[in-house]
């Protein structure tokens, strides 16, 4: 889910939330076996999510939404 306030992953069992200020970048990554484009969070520790059904068609948007 994307929000004026952030981004959150929303799982089987519980959900992970990011603050705009607390995400540091969205970049398009490929995996290689099998070649594999994904969108990951990055956030202001470092530490990186996949987000899996988000694409890299999205990506305009979710930095439209993000404050300046």
């Amino acid at each position: 889910m994307v929000r004026a306030s952030g981004i959150a992953v929303v799982g089987v069992v519980r959900v992970r939330k990011w603050a705009w200020p607390d995400i540091q970048d969205l970049v398009v990554e490929t995996d290689s076996s099998p070649p594999r484009q994904r969108v990951r969070l990055y956030d202001s520790r470092g530490r990186k999510t996949t987000l899996h059904h988000v694409g890299e068609r999205h990506l305009p948007d979710l930095h439209a939404l993000r404050p300046r």
